[in-house]
């Protein structure tokens, strides 16, 4: 893939920022499952399907833009 600076700003927004996030969330609310904190599940499990989202638009919107490179041809 050529050197493309929107697909590493895309590519960081969707893993760090919302990957990671998520993975955070996810585990607050499996504790707060686990120790039976009715209002933590609720906030959480908002966030966690907010998280959610967020991180699949991130992806689509990184995959939507890698179809805008043309396609490298391998050596063989």
């Amino acid at each position: 893939m050529p050197d493309c600076q929107e697909c590493d700003r895309l590519r960081e927004q969707y893993g760090n920022a919302n990957v990671f996030e998520y993975v955070r969330l996810d585990s607050r609310l499996k504790m707060a499952t686990l120790r039976e904190e009715v209002v933590g599940v609720a906030e959480l499990t908002k966030s966690v399907e907010a998280a959610v989202v967020r991180r699949d638009v991130a992806l689509h919107n990184f995959q939507e833009h890698k179809t805008t490179h043309p396609l490298v041809a391998s050596a063989t």
